[in-house]
């Protein structure tokens, strides 16, 4: 079972933090995020505040499209 200290606070199993997907990707910048969203179909957050996305859904987009710049 995974500690879920490990995780970022507002992180889960099911759903994880912009902190985390920044890591993720090693970007530094909310503003890539957006611009994937806009640019190459990168999943919509599913809360605001805070903000945080459904982790499978980040992470088949991860798999399948990628998260190289641009």
């Amino acid at each position: 079972m995974q500690n879920n200290r490990n995780l970022d606070e507002q992180s889960s199993p099911q759903l994880i933090s912009h902190k985390e997907v920044l890591a993720m990707f090693h970007i530094s910048s909310k503003a890539a995020i957006y611009k994937w969203r806009q640019n190459r179909g990168f999943p919509d957050p599913v809360t605001l505040m805070p903000l945080r996305w459904l982790r499978a859904a980040v992470e088949e987009w991860k798999e399948n499209v990628g998260g190289c710049g641009r």
